[in-house]
């Protein structure tokens, strides 16, 4: 069985800690990327996903959107 020395000396470059720290505008930046993603994902399913409920039961929508939501 072969063993890794943790000791930071032994470590490659990528698996150092960092030394730099990382400025605000990365942050946002990073932020705003994430943000942007999910919302693109979400925004249709959020839209989509009541109409077709209404589609399906159009009597009872209220009650099916809260079981399709709870089980998903």
């Amino acid at each position: 069985m072969t063993t890794v020395d943790p000791t930071p000396a032994s470590l490659p470059a990528a698996l150092a800690e960092p030394t730099v720290p990382v400025r605000r505008g990365w942050i946002a930046l990073i932020f705003a990327a994430n943000l942007g993603v999910w919302m693109a994902f979400l925004t249709p399913i959020q839209v989509l996903l009541p109409q077709q409920v209404e589609r399906i039961a159009p009597g009872d929508k209220e009650a099916m959107l809260a079981v399709v939501t709870g089980l998903g």
